[in-house]
């Protein structure tokens, strides 16, 4: 699968103190959203060594597939390839990207200082988080937001 730089501009929000821009973001792997524009999108923070994040990996895969939003997952690991094998056993079909540093300093700057996992965020059409949750996310309460979106 191919992966490209992360990219997505996020604006303003109540959950941000400052505009991110993610252009400026370095990630272990390449990955591209600029394609994005215009729909919502998931993105995800998790690691093979966090329990709640390997619990909700194979839900969040779930309901990508059920409402086709584009999920991106972000692997805080040393090693992506194992990320990347991990999530292909566990039938997750969304682009996985990652790094450790670049991760973390990432979800920091995201609003999310103590790095805590797993963390999501849900972007709307416009590059902008709408929502962020730190732990893990009851299917339905974020297939809700996700229809809200729509």
């Amino acid at each position: 699968m191919k992966r490209w730089l992360l990219i997505l501009g996020l604006g303003l929000t109540p959950i941000l103190a400052h505009a991110v821009n993610l252009f400026a973001q370095p990630t272990a792997a390449p990955f591209n959203l600029s394609h994005l524009r215009g729909k919502p999108a998931v993105i995800n923070f998790w690691a093979t060594w966090c329990p709640p994040c390997r619990d909700e990996l194979p839900e969040l895969a779930a309901v990508q597939q059920k409402t086709q939003v584009a999920f991106i997952g972000i692997a805080v690991e040393d090693n992506l390839s194992f990320a990347n094998e991990y999530a292909r056993v566990h039938d997750v079909t969304y682009p996985i990207v990652g790094g450790k540093e670049a991760a973390i300093a990432l979800m920091q700057q995201l609003g999310n200082t103590k790095a805590a996992m797993p963390f999501t965020l849900l972007i709307d059409g416009r590059g902008e988080v709408v929502w962020a949750r730190k732990g893990r996310i009851p299917m339905d309460e974020l297939e809700h937001r996700l229809q809200a979106l729509r």
